[in-house]
């Protein structure tokens, strides 16, 4: 297989899929891709439903400048591996929805008690 697949598919794949099921273990129901890869993840717990775009890129610096080129189609979510990054895009994106895997799945979990 070669680098940029690898990288740049069946990494971000990988990570979808981890949160996606974990998401579900925890009640919430979760849609992969939607719209035609619009964004990754749609989620619903209880009467709530999240639009998440998961970004996963070694160089938080590379990511501010993508993102500030094309604005994501729904909120931002860093994977645990990348939680690191939240403090410097949050400084350097205020205008956006970003969060972290850690802090999303408290937000799911407060969502569906609350239902």
């Amino acid at each position: 297989m070669e680098y940029g697949v690898w990288r740049f598919v069946v990494v971000p794949g990988a990570s979808e899929l981890r949160i996606k099921e974990r998401l579900e273990k925890l009640g919430a129901t979760v849609e992969l891709w939607p719209r035609l890869d619009r964004y990754d993840l749609h989620v619903r717990a209880g009467g709530t439903e999240f639009a998440i775009d998961v970004k996963e890129y070694r160089s938080p610096h590379r990511l501010i400048a993508d993102l500030r080129a094309k604005a994501p189609s729904a909120r931002v979510l860093l994977p645990q591996t990348h939680e690191y990054q939240w403090e410097t895009l949050r400084v350097s994106l205020p205008s956006l929805q970003i969060t972290t895997e850690t802090k999303f799945h408290a937000e799911v979990r407060r969502a569906l008690r609350s239902s």
